[in-house]
């Protein structure tokens, strides 16, 4: 693999960790607006962040996975006049 393609890679991952972060966070935050604070100890609502973002960072790694798997079969449904031009105004022009 080239220096791009895993610079890609790096970027990809990160964004999508991050995404997933935040919609971890994003579901404590309704968690502890919807739940009374008296119905749970400290203990639970500590387990219950950990578990939530938790789950957001498999979350961004599950939306990596799938970036990556349509990442590398979009080569697979590219049109042959595409595929084949090298300049971008040869492809350009395929499509009019």
């Amino acid at each position: 693999m080239g220096f791009r393609t895993i610079t890609g890679l790096v970027i990809l991952l990160i964004g999508s960790v991050c995404i997933g972060w935040y919609f971890g966070g994003w579901g404590y935050s309704l968690f502890e607006k919807t739940v009374p604070a008296g119905a749970v100890t400290e203990l639970v609502r500590t387990g219950t962040k950990g578990a939530y973002v938790t789950g957001g960072l498999l979350l961004g790694l599950v939306i990596f996975g799938w970036s990556t798997l349509v990442a590398w079969a979009s080569r697979f449904f590219r049109s042959s006049s595409a595929a084949t031009s090298s300049t971008p105004a040869a492809s350009a022009s395929a499509f009019k």
